[in-house]
This record gives C-alpha cells, structure tokens and sequence, in this order.
C-alpha cells in the first residue's frame, strides 16, 4: 500500500526513544501519543546486544498505546525500512488509522513480518530498556546499519547509472 503523502508513523518499540529516531533520520519529530486499535505489542527476542525487541500483530480484542510521529518524508522511511528490515519479511509497512490529538488520523506502522509472526510471545514495555541499552543502539548499532545503508544506496544508484 503507497500512500505518498501520508507523513506519520505510529511507533510502539524502540522507534518512540526520539534519540534512536533521531539517529536514524537526522530528524526531531513532533510526537503524540496515539491509540492503535485492533493490535498487540508482543516481545521478540532478535539476539540484539539491546535485549528484546517489539513487534506489533494484529487482535482485534486489543489497542496498543504508542507515539505519532510527524512529519516524516520519503527519505526517512526509506531509511526506517531499512532499520525495520522490511525487505528481508521481518517487519512490514501498512497504513492504518490511529487516535491521536482528539482525533482518527492516517499513520503508517511497522508490523510483524511473515519470518517473525510465530516468534511472538509474551509483552513487551519501553521500559524494559534502561538508558545505556537505548545509548548503545542510537550511538553504536545505528551508525554501523547506516553505513551499511549508504553503501547499498550507492550500489543502487551506480546501477540506475547509464553505461559509458
């Protein structure tokens, strides 16, 4: 689903730490908190030095808190695809609609992939992670995974180049 201008992001894991969004992007986005009916947030062990990891599932008996983001480009998710690993089938993007600021606004959302759909179990807190953990991936693990986002960038766009 493309919806070019949708210009938010509903967030529930480690994308509501503004300091790992902002390592991302280069950004500081207005947030709001926001209501995400019809999902859950289950813990997922991914074997980051961070410690468990969410993902979101759909339940139609549940409504998942999280944050808005606003006003994200085509740049910034391109790069949180990547984070989210959307291309290896772990997470998904999907438009949905979310409560936020007193009323129903469309907002993109990463969810669970088909590859970590059945590793889901129990829940999942931002509170579980202390400080240092959310200082090791922002300072850390995201400038390794954005080089290696510059480097496939790079090939891309040397392949969309014309021959000599």
């Amino acid at each position: 689903m493309t919806q070019p201008d949708c210009t938010q992001l509903f967030v529930y894991g480690l994308l509501t730490f503004p300091v790992i969004t902002k390592a991302l992007t280069g950004q500081q986005f207005a947030q709001a908190d926001a209501l995400l009916p019809g999902y859950r947030r289950y813990g997922l062990s991914k074997d980051l030095d961070a410690g468990a990891v969410p993902v979101l599932l759909a339940d139609s008996e549940a409504e998942q808190a999280g944050m808005l983001l606003s006003v994200l480009n085509a740049d910034h998710l391109a790069v949180l695809d990547f984070f989210e690993e959307i291309d290896s089938g772990l997470y998904r993007r999907e438009l949905v609609r979310v409560y936020a600021n007193h009323q129903w606004q469309d907002a993109w959302v990463y969810l669970a992939g088909p590859l970590l759909e059945p590793f889901a179990f129990g829940q999942w807190h931002p509170e579980q992670l202390s400080s240092e953990q959310v200082q090791l991936v922002a300072e850390q693990q995201i400038p390794e995974l954005l080089q290696q986002y510059q480097l496939l960038q790079t090939t891309i766009n040397r392949r969309g180049e014309a021959p000599n």
